[in-house]
C-alpha cells in the first residue's frame, strides 16, 4: 500500500496511508487529509489511483500545488518519493515496488485481471468422497491434513467396483476444483454463469438442463441468464418449474425431488402441469446478509440414475460458492459504474475550471482577487474578467439556480453569452437586456440566473454597475465602512421576463476603496444549529484593515469556514474583490 511520510506541517501521525482511489488534501472537513490552514483551499488537491498508477492534481487552489518544488497544471503521475508540498506542508510519496508483486495477476481472455490460484494435483492421490468435498469447501477449499489427507480417506470397497468409484469421485473432484479454480479467479458475471452451467455437467453427469435464475434487485421479477442442456434435449421444451424455484427462495432452502410430478410438496400447485417430469435439485442462491439473489435447478428425467442426498450436499456446497462470486461480480460492477461517473465528473470539473480564468487582471493602479469553490464536482457559481475596446474590463459574477451538472451546463452556455454580448453591444444594460432575451427563448425547464456586472472604465475610473436580481457588491471605502451599492436598481434574474429593461448606477471608484461581489454560497452558509452566516456577518468581516485583497478574500472564507464548522458546503460559493490602491506621495 502507497503512503505518505509527513515531513513538516502536521503534527499527528508521521506515516498517511493512501488506502483508497481517491484522496483529497484541504481545508474542508470532508478531506481525507485535513490541512488547516487558511492559506489551503477547501479542496486544494488530490492523490487518485488509476490503473494501478497513482498520480497528483491541483484542484484550481489560491497557492498552488508543488511537486519535487514544480508547480504542477492538471494531473501528473506520482513516483517513488515524490515530494508534495501544499502550502506550508510537506510530504513524502511512498510507494514499496515489491508490494505490487505480491500478489501476481494475469488477464483472462476478456481482458479482466484476474488473480493466479494453485490448483493441487490430482495424481496419485486417493479421492475423497462427496460428503468430504462438501466439508473441504466449507473449510475454504482446505482439507483437514493437507497432502496426506487424501491417503487417509480410502474407502473399504469391492475390487469390482473400487476403479469405478475412484473415477467418478475424481471427476467429481476436478469439477468442483474447476469451479472453485474459475469462481475465484475473474469478477465477470458471465464467466461465473459460463463456468456453472459447464461443470454442472461434470459434477452431476444424468442432468437434462441446468437453468441459473437471478432475481432483479430492484423489481424482484424472476429471469433465467443463463441455461444450458445435453443435446437430446430440445431447448424450446426444457422449463425451470417456477414452483419449485420460488419455494427454495422463499424458504432459503435447499429441495430435492426425486420425481416431482409425484411430489406431495407441489400436488396443490396451481402450475404442477407445467412440471417436467422427472427428478430435481434446486438451491437458492443467497448474499452473506441473507438476500436471495436466485437458485440453481439441475433436472433430470432419468429416474434410474436420479439425485441423491449427497448430490444435494454437493451442490449445496458449490452454491455457496456460486453466491458469494455473484455476489462479487455485482459490486464489482457497481464499483466500475461508479469510478466511471466519477471519471466523467472529474473531467467536467476540468473543462469548468478551465473556463474560469486561470489568471487575475494585471492593472496599473488596481489589484484583483477571488475565489471559488463549488459543492459538488461542478457548480453553478460563474465569475470572468473580460477586456473589452476602448481600454475597458468587464468584471461578471453569476449564480445559476441549483447545482451539480444541470447548473454547470447552463454556466457554460451563461459564459458563452456574456462574453457575445458584451463584445456587441454599447452598455453594460444592454448587455443584460440582450443576454436576458436569448436566455429566455432557451427551453430547458425553470432555470433562472442572478448576475451582477461591472464595466470599469480604466481611463477615467468610472464604473456602470448593472444588476439581474442578484445580491448588491459590497463597497469599503477608505475608512473601512462597508455599504450594498446599486440596491435600488436590480432587476429581475435572467431568464424570467425576456422583456426586462435593466438600469445601470455609475459611479467613480475612489483611491483607497474596494468592491466585493458575492454569491448566496457565503451568505447563506448554515452552522449546525441552523443559523445562516448572513451579510451582517459578511459586512463585519469586511469592516477590517486588509493590506491585500488577499488578505481581505481569506479572512472571508476563514469566517465562514469556523462559522460552518463540521457541517459540509450545501452550496457553490464564489468571490471576486477589487481595489483602487492610494496614490502614492
Amino acid at each position: 500500500m502507497p503512503y505518505l511520510i509527513v515531513e513538516e506541517g502536521l503534527s499527528g501521525p508521521e506515516r498517511i496511508d493512501i488506502d483508497s482511489d481517491l484522496v483529497l488534501l484541504g481545508r474542508h472537513p470532508d478531506c481525507q487529509i485535513r490541512l488547516n490552514d487558511i492559506s489551503v483551499s477547501r479542496q486544494h488537491a488530490r492523490i487518485m489511483k488509476q490503473q494501478g498508477n497513482y498520480y497528483l492534481e491541483d484542484l484550481h487552489s489560491r497557492n498552488k500545488t508543488l511537486l519535487n518544488d514544480q508547480p504542477i497544471q492538471g494531473k501528473v503521475r506520482l513516483r517513488n518519493k515524490d515530494c508534495i508540498k501544499v502550502c506550508g506542508f510537506s510530504f513524502r510519496f511512498m510507494r514499496s515496488e515489491a508490494s505490487s508483486a505480491m500478489l501476481p495477476t494475469s488477464l483472462d481472455p476478456a481482458g479482466q485481471e484476474t488473480m493466479a490460484l494453485a490448483v493441487p494435483s490430482l495424481i496419485d492421490k486417493e479421492i475423497p468422497s462427496a460428503k468430504e468435498i462438501q466439508r473441504a469447501l466449507l473449510n475454504d477449499g482446505k482439507f483437514e491434513n493437507d497432502t496426506a489427507v487424501i491417503q487417509s480417506l480410502k474407502v473399504k470397497r469391492s475390487s469390482e467396483s473400487l476403479e469405478a468409484d475412484r473415477a467418478r469421485a475424481e471427476t467429481k473432484l476436478q469439477a468442483i476444483l474447476e469451479i472453485s479454480k474459475a469462481l475465484g479467479t475473474t469478477l465477470r458475471l458471465q464467466t461465473v454463469m459460463e463456468t456453472i452451467l459447464r461443470q454442472s455437467f461434470k459434477l452431476f453427469p444424468q442432468t437434462d438442463s441446468v437453468f441459473l435464475i437471478m432475481k432483479d434487485r430492484q423489481t424482484g421479477e424472476l429471469t433465467i441468464p443463463a441455461r444450458q442442456h445435453q443435446s437430446h434435449i430440445d431447448p424450446q421444451a426444457a422449463r425451470a418449474s417456477r414452483t419449485i424455484v420460488e419455494l427454495a427462495m422463499n424458504s432459503k432452502e435447499a429441495i430435492l425431488s426425486r420425481n416431482a410430478m409425484e411430489d406431495s410438496r407441489f400436488s396443490s400447485s396451481d402450475s404442477i402441469q407445467d412440471m417436467d417430469p422427472g427428478a430435481t435439485m434446486c438451491v437458492p442462491l443467497v448474499e452473506t446478509s441473507g438476500t436471495v439473489l436466485g437458485a440453481l435447478q439441475l433436472i433430470t428425467s432419468d429416474l434410474r440414475e436420479s439425485y441423491s442426498e449427497e448430490d444435494l450436499d454437493v451442490l449445496l456446497s458449490v452454491a455457496s460458492q456460486v453466491s458469494l462470486a455473484i455476489q462479487n461480480a455485482h459490486q464489482h460492477e457497481m464499483l466500475l459504474k461508479q469510478h466511471e461517473l466519477e471519471r466523467e465528473l472529474e473531467f467536467a470539473m476540468r473543462v469548468q475550471l478551465g473556463f474560469l480564468p486561470s489568471e487575475r487582471p494585471a492593472i496599473p493602479g488596481y489589484t484583483f482577487c477571488d475565489y471559488y469553490e463549488a459543492a459538488k464536482h461542478v457548480g453553478g457559481d460563474y465569475f470572468d474578467y473580460i477586456k473589452l475596446p476602448d481600454d475597458r474590463l468587464a468584471i461578471v459574477l453569476g449564480d445559476v439556480a441549483g447545482k451539480g451538472v444541470p447548473a454547470a451546463l447552463f454556466m457554460a452556455r451563461l459564459l458563452s453569452s456574456t462574453r457575445n454580448h458584451l463584445m456587441t453591444e454599447a452598455t453594460a444594460s444592454a448587455t443584460l437586456g440582450a443576454m436576458n432575451a436569448e436566455l429566455s427563448s432557451v427551453e430547458i425547464g425553470f432555470r433562472f440566473i442572478t448576475l451582477v456586472m461591472l464595466v470599469l472604465d480604466l481611463k477615467t475610473n468610472k464604473i456602470s454597475l448593472v444588476n439581474a436580481g442578484h445580491m448588491p457588491p459590497l463597497l469599503i471605502d477608505a475608512e473601512a465602512k462597508v455599504r450594498p451599492l446599486g440596491k435600488e436598481i436590480s432587476g429581475m434574474p435572467l431568464g424570467v421576463n425576456p422583456e426586462q429593461k435593466f438600469q445601470e448606477l455609475e459611479f467613480e471608484l475612489q483611491p483607497g476603496e474596494s468592491l466585493v461581489l458575492y454569491t448566496d454560497g457565503i451568505t447563506e452558509t448554515l452552522n449546525p444549529e441552523k443559523e445562516l452566516f448572513g451579510t451582517k456577518r459578511l459586512i463585519k468581516s469586511l469592516e477590517n484593515s486588509f493590506e491585500s485583497m488577499d488578505e481581505l478574500i481569506e479572512q472571508v472564507v476563514q469566517e465562514v469556514d469556523q462559522f460552518a464548522r463540521k457541517l459540509s458546503q450545501s452550496d457553490d460559493m464564489c468571490l471576486v474583490a477589487l481595489r483602487r490602491e492610494k496614490i502614492s506621495g
